[in-house]
């Protein structure tokens, strides 16, 4: 068997080399060691795209994955069980920053204008809304 001498590639041939390494390491599902081959390669060859290529094998190998989670909030339901409680929330308006509440008297229309600035409040603000309220 032949043994090839790290003295004897140029500099582009042992980053070629670990290069295949490293892709070997991820096609094999390796994800934790290939993401290590890469950062190696992205400090020692001073390559950038190498690190977004090794946080993304991180990723992968976490099993990380971007859900997108609808909801819906039935407004009515809401200001019903606030009266019951006698729990008030208060929120700050998204535009004017100006502070809102919603409690057992607010009526559902009142929650889409602001009553400082005038300025709509979307549906889609309000789970928002009452996510960091509730927080």
């Amino acid at each position: 068997m032949y043994e090839v001498n790290d003295s004897m590639l140029t500099q582009e041939e042992k980053k070629e080399a670990r290069y295949k390494g490293a892709e070997t390491l991820e096609r094999v599902g390796k994800y934790e060691w290939a993401a290590d081959a890469y950062e190696s390669l992205a400090r020692d060859f001073k390559d950038e795209k190498l690190y977004d290529k090794a946080r993304e094998l991180r990723d992968k190998a976490r099993g990380l994955q971007v859900k997108i989670i609808s909801t819906s909030v039935d407004i009515n339901e809401l200001i019903h069980q606030l009266k019951e409680s006698g729990v008030a929330i208060s929120y700050s308006c998204p535009n004017c920053s100006g502070s809102l509440s919603i409690s057992g008297e607010t009526k559902p229309e009142s929650l889409t204008q602001c009553k400082y600035c005038g300025s709509t409040i979307e549906k889609v603000n309000l789970p928002d809304i009452l996510r960091k309220a509730l927080s």
